[in-house]
């Protein structure tokens, strides 16, 4: 049951289309207790399709990586300060033309 479900997270995450790669993330997202109900297989897909849409919103958003990712946990109701960053996920912040209304 669950490698039908992994090949079809998998399926949507390489899709290119942002709803079926929000449906993943949204699926799989644990809030704060990411690691205590996910198998090894659950975390990597998640983290896949997380760091896909984080990089997808910071491009349409124009804020830095760290910013975004910020706005992504509060609104996935993640613990931002237990999900860091990795560095080389940072990328030089874009200037924002403005800011989006929380």
């Amino acid at each position: 049951m669950w490698s039908r479900r992994a090949q079809e997270y998998e399926q949507k995450i390489t899709s290119g289309k942002i709803y079926e790669l929000a449906e993943v993330v949204r699926d799989l997202n644990k809030g704060d207790d990411l690691m205590v109900d996910q198998s090894y297989s659950e975390r990597q897909l998640f983290e896949k399709a997380y760091e896909r849409i984080l990089s997808e919103f910071q491009i349409v958003m124009k804020l830095s990586v760290e910013e975004t990712q910020k706005k992504l946990d509060k609104a996935l109701k993640r613990n931002q300060f237990s999900q860091p960053v990795k560095p080389a996920e940072v990328k030089e912040k874009i200037p924002a033309e403005e800011e989006l209304v929380e």
